[in-house]
């Protein structure tokens, strides 16, 4: 269904986004088979990173879509960080998790320091929700991740915006100075 999703045209540029929010949490938090058949299908999110959409207001809708194709295609052409994400996102999930257990409990989950590195078979497994609490915690840690990136987006697209707005008023002042220059040469 994500590979469906990234394939919509534009004016569900929604369904893009959102799928390519998830490709990314899966990528780091899934699985590493997901990460091998985004390598695979590495093309359908590279042409992503064109994607265009104007609605009906003249605003660029695809920019979010270019911008999450470009951090995926990075991620996924660096095998390096890709598996510091990866781990880092699992401590992450550990950490979400043991707060939540002991906050809901009183009790906290222990690990063992010995357990293996990121991305072992036994450390996937305590990875997935072995309750629906626990799913529940790995849903609201995936929502957590998704809001902070898309507000991280936000800042990011409000910051550009003002540079744009700086840059053309900086523009239509020198405009309105070489007028005047002109004017001035021409002795009016």
């Amino acid at each position: 269904m994500i590979w469906k999703r990234l394939n919509d045209d534009g004016k569900n540029w929604r369904h893009v986004y959102k799928s390519l929010v998830l490709l990314d949490y899966i990528i780091k938090t899934g699985s590493e088979k997901v990460a091998q058949q985004c390598k695979e299908n590495f093309h359908a999110i590279k042409t992503l990173t064109s994607f265009q959409h104007i609605d009906a207001d003249n605003k660029d809708q695809g920019m979010n879509v270019r911008e999450k194709a470009k951090q995926l295609v990075a991620l996924l052409s660096d095998d390096e960080r890709l598996k510091n994400e990866r781990a880092k996102a699992l401590k992450a999930k550990e950490r979400f998790a043991q707060n939540a257990m002991g906050v809901g409990s009183g009790g906290s989950r222990a690990t063992s320091p010995g357990s293996g590195s990121a991305g072992t078979p036994s450390e996937m497994e305590s990875a997935r929700p072995s309750s629906a609490g626990e799913e529940e915690l790995q849903l609201q840690l995936a929502l957590a991740m998704s809001k902070e990136e898309h507000e991280e987006e936000l800042r990011k697209q409000k910051s550009d915006e003002l540079k744009l707005q700086m840059a053309i008023e900086q523009s239509k002042k020198t405009v309105v100075e070489k007028d005047q220059y002109m004017l001035c040469l021409n002795g009016v």
